[in-house]
């Protein structure tokens, strides 16, 4: 195969809404990351083009170079952990709290947050509505571990939000007295956020029909032991996705303009601290970007047709310095790390590489659930498999009733 030129650009993180070779196996070859250079897009210099990630046609392997595991007996065990009677979005950090905001039932449209413990499989509302309900607020996101639990509300009709804060104990399902961290007005995207140990991200970014769009927009963090906002990254226009979580890692991908062109940067940050990045080619925008086992992963689902082994829409994973795999589906979520297999949502399945020796085995999703699958609670780096499914319930005319939603753990045992 003749070997193709290539360029550079961008990444993303997180849900429901990233990479690295050549290159990037410099960047990404130390698995532990202390205080490393950065360099690249991260720069001052505006005037040239910077580095960014150079993949051919040739560095990239699918599937098919991998054989299937047909005889998964002894690879897993799988139990039900839990179900939540609502069709909500059960996620978890850390594997060990999950948090769910689900309808109340005997209110249609108001909101609570239910915290689950994972491992007893047992779940419980936490709070039962808006910290400020009597102001027409509603809560519109929520996210946790076993420790701190951050979440937003939103006042519709006005745009205003505001992100709270508070302690957790997962084990008693009981929170700390709620802090407003941030607040602001319809001039800003209610944010989303991502909570990892005993700290909270959120993106602050300026709506797009709002008074604000020439403002940067600025990833903030705060602490269980410091509720303000402290700046961690800063974007000179919107960042690309979202925020994911790997492990202790956040990734995002804040907005990079130089005279030749955007790029975005995938971003690894630990305690409010950036530790690494990887600029990804001109003009390419991942709907989402994480930092697994000291390497950026990414996914894109569009084709961009540039001659580069990244053009094609898929789950792009350096599986060493000089190769990558690409899972060639049209990626939902960011795949993860479990035990030495990666995994990730493929359709309705989840499936499991075993990079290493070269073979795959896939995970169904449960009967009624068929169209939309499974989806993982936990991402990146994980010690334990957590997929959830809604599955409808209808009556003898099929109409349906209710949806609820089913957590199930996988314990991988490789072989």
């Amino acid at each position: 195969m003749t070997k193709k030129g290539i360029t550079r650009r961008e990444l993303f993180s997180g849900i429901p809404k990233v990479a690295g070779l050549g290159a990037v196996g410099a960047a990404i070859a130390t698995s532990t990351v202390a205080a490393i250079s950065l360099s690249g897009c991260g720069e001052e210099d505006n005037s040239k083009a910077p580095d960014s990630l150079k993949l051919l046609e040739d560095d990239v392997i699918t599937l098919d170079a991998f054989a299937e595991i047909k005889d998964i007996k002894g690879l897993y065990k799988e139990s039900k952990v839990c179900t939540i009677n609502s069709s909500a979005i059960p996620q978890s950090s850390d594997g060990i709290g999950a948090c769910a905001v689900c309808v109340n039932s005997n209110l249609k449209y108001a909101t609570n947050i239910t915290l689950i413990n994972l491992a007893t499989g047992k779940s419980k509302v936490a709070l039962k509505a808006a910290v400020s309900s009597k102001d027409n607020y509603e809560i519109l996101d929520a996210k946790c571990s076993a420790t701190f639990m951050a979440w937003v509300e939103s006042e519709f009709s006005s745009g205003k939000w505001r992100v709270y804060g508070c302690s957790v104990d997962i084990d008693n399902f009981t929170i700390g007295t709620p802090s407003v961290i941030e607040e602001d007005d319809e001039n800003y995207d209610p944010p989303e956020i991502a909570v990892v140990e005993s700290r909270v991200y959120w993106i602050r970014q300026p709506s797009e029909g709002g008074n604000a769009t020439t403002e940067d927009s600025v990833l903030n963090s705060a602490s269980i032991n410091m509720m303000s906002a402290q700046a961690v990254l800063t974007s000179k226009g919107r960042f690309n996705a979202g925020l994911s979580i790997s492990g202790k890692y956040v990734c995002a991908m804040p907005r990079h303009d130089t005279t030749s062109g955007v790029y975005y940067v995938m971003t690894a940050i630990v305690d409010g601290q950036k530790v690494q990045e990887q600029c990804l080619p001109k003009s390419y925008k991942p709907i989402f970007a994480t930092f697994i086992d000291g390497r950026f992963a990414f996914g894109i689902d569009a084709n961009y047709n540039y001659g580069l082994g990244t053009d094609n829409i898929g789950t792009y994973y350096p599986i060493s310095d000089k190769q990558y795999l690409r899972l060639i589906r049209s990626p939902y979520t960011a795949p993860g790390m479990c035990k030495g297999w990666f995994f990730s949502k493929s359709g309705s399945r989840t499936v499991f590489v075993d990079i290493k020796n070269k073979k795959y085995f896939t995970i169904p999703a449960p009967g009624g659930c068929e169209d939309q699958g499974d989806y993982s609670l936990q991402l990146g780096d994980v010690s334990d498999i957590y997929n959830y499914s809604t599955t409808p319930i209808e009556d003898e005319n099929r109409n349906i009733l209710n949806r609820v939603v089913n957590i199930r753990r996988f314990i991988l045992n490789p072989v």
